[in-house]
């Protein structure tokens, strides 16, 4: 009976876990155009599987290449509207050279008036080990 107790608990844990994940998917961006022709761009895409694809572009227009890097992984939420990204091995390879583990941010959803329109939200990286992300703010598009 105990066993049964705590497999449901799991269970129920695990269901509560992924049913809050979709208000939060989507594709969240910043993007920076200075004035003399440099780019700084950052896509977060939140997919309702908990899976993340994240880019990053530098375009500092030297006339050198464009600096790209990528990762992937999976992500979940808590009741607090933090989520936390998670890269496992697996999801590092020649491209995805990014291990996103540990990044945290806070989800910061503002309701819509309009009932047809989708809520507006964002969200701030506040700790990450790779310490650029800290304080980036993406916007949910």
């Amino acid at each position: 009976m105990k066993k049964i107790l705590i497999i449901l608990s799991v269970l129920m844990t695990t269901v509560t876990a992924f049913a809050q994940q979709p208000e939060f998917a989507g594709r969240y961006e910043s993007r920076f155009e200075m004035s003399n022709g440099e780019v700084i761009a950052y896509t977060l895409d939140l997919d309702d599987d908990g899976t993340f694809f994240f880019s990053s572009l530098k375009d500092l227009n030297t006339g050198e290449e464009k600096q790209e890097l990528y990762a992937q992984g999976s992500w979940s939420t808590d009741d607090k509207n933090q989520l936390q990204l998670t890269t496992s091995e697996i999801d590092l390879d020649e491209v995805h050279t990014l291990d996103l583990t540990g990044t945290k941010a806070k989800v910061i959803a503002k309701p819509s008036k309009d009932k047809t329109k989708q809520n507006s939200a964002h969200l701030i990286i506040y700790d990450s080990k790779t310490p650029w992300l800290k304080g980036k703010k993406l916007e949910r598009h």
